[in-house]
């Protein structure tokens, strides 16, 4: 199965070894609340919709979530995870269902045995409709009764989705005693997601939904939990350069006030302000904070104001020099042009070191394009650039970079090769990363 897996999307995936975790004391409720509606049947949830603005923390609470089934021991619990990742090219619809089924087969001899039994009648079945990967891994198994359940919890868990609410709907709606499963779903609130979810509601009363509001009393308390222990580790880090009393707590106020509770401002900043002189940033930063604070209409209107002013300042941190090379290999990214050999069936996106290929740059020349982008980008090593792209961090940054609204300069434009001139060019530049 593992052509039609979407990899790296696992909680306990080494594809991104550093997940977003809530930090200790902070998003308690909500995670005490998951952990609740998934242990009690008698509650009735079995779709649980954690939503929340973008950068709110959703993906922090299901990784933190998906750590704490894996260590339970009682009651025992059947579960699989699948962490999109848009701007990192892990977000194929069509191997959903797949990449979950893996997952469940992988921990269920019973559920294993069947998908091989399917798998072994007809081997084209995982590139059918997604309807039909649906019915064939999720419906039939367990209403034809070919696995038993028994007593354990099955569930999935979902960070990230739009094409597929219609079909986990109808399955709880027409197949609620057969099914097994419990669904945690983690999106924005978007508005074509409301009406499948409503309907759950009216038919089964089977739907939960946990809001995780913006600029509430209590995401602003975990973001100052947070940046407490991160400024904590940077007088650490620094101890040679920054004073035991710093930061002051006005600047702090500051800091936690602009932040309007979301956690991605919060990591980018510290990040930020701890990948050089973190007191020279830190003074740096607050006099644009204090002239950009946000009002109420404001943050209604554009609830980023902080994050793309925090983005537009790491990016002004770039020599102007290099500024060009950067975009480039920023826009390659973006774009998510394929490569593959003339043999490959799968295209693939290119890797960090056949961008460089495309652009005729060497490796000095890339890294240093690349040096101030530590806070929004991990940078595979040059070794792992072979086999490897940036990541961005959080899908913010790169939805800022391509909304010309927010980004002004630093907008992406798409004027780049076609795939067709792409492969080409890159079979014309020589190893020029690696060297």
């Amino acid at each position: 199965m593992l052509s039609y897996v979407i990899r790296g999307t696992a909680f306990d995936s080494s594809d991104h070894d550093y997940p977003p975790r809530c930090h200790p004391h902070t998003r308690t409720r909500f995670l005490e609340e998951l952990q609740m509606r998934i242990r009690d049947a008698s509650l009735g949830a079995r779709i649980a919709w954690l939503r929340g603005a973008a950068g709110i923390g959703k993906s922090a609470i299901m990784q933190t979530l998906a750590e704490t089934l894996a260590e339970a021991r009682s009651p025992p619990f059947i579960f699989t995870t699948l962490f999109f990742s848009r701007p990192n090219k892990r977000s194929d619809p069509k191997k959903t269902f797949t990449t979950l089924a893996y997952g469940l087969a992988v921990l269920d001899f019973q559920y294993c045995q069947y998908v091989g039994r399917r798998l072994a009648a007809d081997p084209t079945f995982l590139t059918k409709s997604l309807e039909e990967q649906f019915k064939c891994l999720f419906l039939v198994p367990f209403v034809d009764g070919h696995v038993k359940v028994g007593s354990q919890r099955w569930v999935v868990m979902l960070d990230g989705l739009d094409e597929i609410v219609d079909l986990i709907r109808d399955s709880i709606v027409h197949h609620a005693d057969s099914m097994p499963f419990i669904w945690i779903i983690a999106s924005r609130p978007e508005a074509h997601l409301k009406a499948p979810f409503a309907r759950v509601e009216e038919e089964t009363r089977g739907l939960w939904v946990l809001e995780i509001p913006m600029d509430s009393d209590e995401s602003l308390l975990a973001v100052e939990v947070y940046l407490r222990a991160e400024f904590s580790k940077i007088r650490r880090n620094y101890s040679d350069l920054v004073p035991l009393s710093w930061p002051s707590e006005n600047d702090f106020l500051a800091l936690t006030t602009a932040s309007n509770g979301l956690f991605i401002f919060a990591s980018t900043l510290a990040s930020y302000i701890a990948d050089h002189d973190p007191v020279v940033r830190l003074r740096e930063l607050i006099p644009l904070l204090s002239r950009h604070r946000t009002t109420v209409a404001e943050l209604k209107k554009n609830p980023f104001a902080a994050i793309d002013l925090l983005y537009t300042t790491i990016l002004s941190d770039i020599p102007v020099d290099t500024l060009f090379t950067t975009k480039m290999i920023l826009g390659h990214c973006l774009l998510g042009k394929v490569l593959g050999d003339e043999s490959s069936i799968t295209p693939r996106e290119l890797y960090l070191s056949e961008i460089c290929n495309l652009l005729g740059l060497e490796q000095h020349a890339a890294y240093a394009s690349l040096r101030k982008l530590h806070s929004v980008l991990r940078l595979p090593t040059p070794k792992e650039a072979e086999r490897q792209n940036i990541e961005f961090l959080h899908a913010s940054f790169s939805d800022f970079l391509q909304d010309q609204n927010r980004s002004q300069s630093y907008h992406h434009q798409k004027t780049f090769p076609s795939p067709g001139n792409q492969r080409t060019m890159a079979k014309g530049f020589g190893n020029t990363c690696s060297r």
